[in-house]
């Protein structure tokens, strides 16, 4: 049975339990003793308002009573993930740097096929009992450091600069020899490299990624640009990563190869059908059509409504600051600044970034508990899902199959690196 048959026999079957207990509670109120008795003392026509109101709010109780247990649960779980997200920060860079050894051939990981498996790291048991675990003093080089963050924090932990995108696009970057690597490792990576004296693995040699790359660049020139039309190969401009190392070591080949890339792409859009999307969310065609169709007074009840959104759209910033302050339970004071919407936003981010400060320490309480128990600890979700790894691990072996080689990751291992 499909997803749509389920549905709709949920929603027949909760109408029938609707039904049921309002007719099971207007003959309850009608005919009990307790209830007739007590009803007695009421006006008759009030009574049966009354009775039929009941019933309809029993039924309403019924299918919605549990919602604000729900909603606590998903407050208290958003709450945890705040904290979550900054305690995991931790945790990346240690990943971070036994991805940059083992990506410069230093060791083989069990479960470790190619770098994209890094990505999903929450997920992936090997990868978690390879890194070490989180020792105290690099906690609390973290909490020192978070406490004087320059950047607040965003609503799940994240300040704008990601450590994520480090540990996804680093190794990348060099296997190109890239200059603007090393505007990818975010403030935390460099503030754990100053105290540990780390910096050094951000130079190590990247053999595993080098490989990886020359796979998946063969794939799209063998494999993917065979399959267009002639077409669409017509306008094909693509830098593999022999390309792009030469573009970082050679200005005007750079300039060259840009602007011949700029011309297809400019020839591929005049050549083009130039079509405009018919949406209601284009104004412009709305207006057109509502002027078309309608009489004059849908047509003034649509500028109105298209005025009000205009309205809320101006003022959602404000709504939502204040909807996040009203959640808070204690007095937060607010600085004085000449656009006061700027100083709630201001007020409010200093006031998460203290509270998930404090609650790091529980955090960490709980994750040394696991330790000790040799339990799992619960990194939550992750903002990765295997699938990327998945892609990249199925064109490397298409690759290989195409070049008559076997079709396993063997050639990425330590033994095998030339």
């Amino acid at each position: 049975m499909g997803f749509k048959e389920d549905k709709l026999n949920k929603e027949l079957r909760e109408k029938q339990r609707d039904e049921r207990i309002h007719e099971e509670t207007v003959k309850q109120l009608h005919t009990e003793e307790r209830f007739v008795h007590y009803l007695s003392q009421f006006r008759a026509v009030t009574v049966e308002q009354f009775i039929k109101h009941y019933a309809m709010h029993k039924v309403f109780w019924y299918r919605y009573g549990g919602n604000h247990a729900k909603r606590k649960k998903r407050k208290q779980k958003k709450a945890r993930q705040q904290v979550l997200a900054c305690f995991k920060r931790i945790m990346q860079k240690k990943i971070f740097d036994l991805k940059c050894r083992w990506v410069a051939g230093e060791m083989n990981l069990a479960g470790i096929e190619n770098s994209a498996q890094f990505n999903n790291w929450e997920h992936n048991a090997e990868l978690l009992q390879a890194v070490e675990p989180i020792r105290p003093d690099e906690f609390l080089c973290f909490l020192h450091w978070f406490e004087y963050e320059p950047e607040y924090i965003a609503e799940y932990g994240k300040s704008e600069t990601s450590e994520d995108e480090a540990l996804e696009t680093y190794h990348k970057y060099r296997s190109r020899a890239d200059k603007a690597a090393k505007d990818l490792i975010p403030p935390w990576f460099r503030e754990y490299d100053r105290h540990f004296g780390t910096a050094g693995l951000l130079d190590l040699p990247t053999p595993r990624t080098n490989l990886e790359q020359d796979y998946l660049d063969d794939w799209v020139k063998e494999i993917y640009h065979p399959s267009l039309s002639t077409e669409e190969r017509k306008y094909l401009c693509f830098a593999d990563r022999a390309t792009r190392i030469r573009m970082q070591q050679d200005p005007a080949f750079k300039k060259e190869w840009l602007e011949n890339a700029n011309r297809l792409s400019k020839e591929k859009e005049t050549a083009q059908p130039q079509y405009e999307d018919f949406s209601v969310r284009n104004r412009k065609i709305m207006d057109e059509v509502v002027e078309a169709l309608e009489d004059h007074d849908l047509r003034k009840r649509y500028r109105m409504s298209e005025r009000w959104k205009e309205v809320c759209r101006i003022s959602d910033r404000h709504r939502s600051e204040l909807r996040k302050f009203k959640k808070v339970e204690e007095h937060v004071a607010v600085s004085s600044n000449k656009d006061y919407w700027q100083g709630i936003k201001q007020a409010y981010q200093q006031h998460q970034h203290q509270t998930i400060y404090h609650e790091l320490e529980r955090i960490f309480e709980e994750y040394e508990t696991c330790l000790h128990k040799a339990l799992p600890f619960d990194w939550g979700e992750s903002p990765h899902t295997d699938g990327y790894y998945k892609e990249e691990r199925k064109r490397i072996l298409a690759v290989r199959n195409q070049k008559g080689l076997p079709e396993n990751f063997d050639f990425l291992m330590k033994e095998n690196l030339s």
